[in-house]
């Protein structure tokens, strides 16, 4: 709220602290919602104090039906275009000194978000248009698939990188939704999506930044370490500098 908003950006860039704006209650109710909400983010990025935003499906759309993978796919792709569109139209000046495109994270909540938000993101970012805006991704290391996916990210930013876009972006997160997902399972009687323990996250979030680390890789896809944990920080430092 203002002008909370204003003051806060404006002293954490003093301080050289970027800042990633992201809505809290996120799910939508409604069409209506879920419009005033996009307008919610192009009115960010309008922004010329506003350098990145967070996003996600449940925040742009009521209905995500994955039994209609392919329909929901193309429903939503206009929806998270007007934002890369809003986020190339209005850059910002980084601390190198360069004017960019703003940058828009892809978050994930749910499991059955993954399949759907990994196909929407890589698709449009293999459209032309997009070429010069480096737009981020989130994975959670607490899914058995995420390491998967992070190749096939890598791949596909490798081949973009060839024709001459801009690298991608990867946040690589442990995984907030545990309890969620663990009850969701135990009600539908499916098997959990997520590793079974801690131990497990902990591996998986160290293999995905040892991977993501390695040069060939990391000239395509800049990664972005999300933990509390100082260990986990100061681990993706080393293997930076390696």
């Amino acid at each position: 709220e203002e002008p909370l908003l204003t003051q806060h950006l404006a002293l954490r860039r003093s301080e050289g602290v970027s800042v990633n704006l992201n809505y809290l209650g996120e799910a939508v109710l409604g069409e209506r919602e879920a419009e005033a909400r996009l307008q919610s983010y192009e009115a960010l990025l309008s922004r010329p104090d506003v350098q990145a935003i967070s996003i996600k499906l449940s925040s742009i759309a009521s209905r995500v039906e994955l039994t209609a993978f392919r329909e929901t796919l193309e429903d939503l792709k206009p929806r998270v275009r007007r934002i890369y569109e809003r986020a190339l139209t209005h850059r910002f000046r980084w601390a190198d000194g360069s004017v960019r495109p703003k940058l828009v994270s892809m978050d994930m909540e749910a499991y059955r978000d993954l399949p759907l938000t990994f196909a929407l993101f890589t698709e449009l970012m293999a459209e032309p248009a997009f070429d010069e805006l480096q737009a981020c991704l989130v994975l959670q290391a607490y899914l058995p698939d995420a390491p998967i996916y992070q190749r096939e990210l890598t791949r596909i930013a490798q081949a973009r990188v060839q024709r001459g876009g801009r690298p991608l972006r990867l946040r690589i997160v442990k995984g907030a939704n545990l309890a969620a997902e663990r009850v969701e399972s135990a009600m539908r009687g499916w098997p959990l999506p997520t590793v079974d323990d801690k131990l497990h996250a902990d591996a998986n979030y160290k293999r995905m930044i040892e991977y993501g680390s390695r040069p060939e890789h990391a000239e395509a896809v800049h990664l972005g370490v999300a933990s509390h944990n100082l260990f986990d920080i100061a681990y993706g430092l080393v293997l930076r500098e390696d």
